[in-house]
């Protein structure tokens, strides 16, 4: 989840109302933003518009992760 993009509880209401459609779905795996790339794009001489946000911990979403449960869908921070 991006800050400024997609981390915001209107926009991640809209995409779960979408993946209710989704009859075969198991989970949703929602991934906390990091600035783990700023490096690669320094390396690549690449301007990296985030250098300015603060990376989010998984405790920042739970907020979103109950939201998607409170819809019926199993969400779940970070990857399997």
């Amino acid at each position: 989840m991006i800050p400024g993009v997609n981390y915001d509880e209107v926009t991640l209401k809209r995409m779960y109302e979408e993946l209710l459609d989704y009859k075969n779905l198991m989970h949703v795996e929602i991934l906390p933003f990091h600035i783990l790339g700023r490096g690669k794009y320094r390396g690549l001489g690449m301007e990296y518009k985030y250098k300015d946000m603060k990376s989010l911990q998984n405790h920042d979403l739970e907020t979103y992760k109950k939201l998607g449960r409170d819809m019926g869908l199993d969400v779940i921070i970070g990857s399997i």
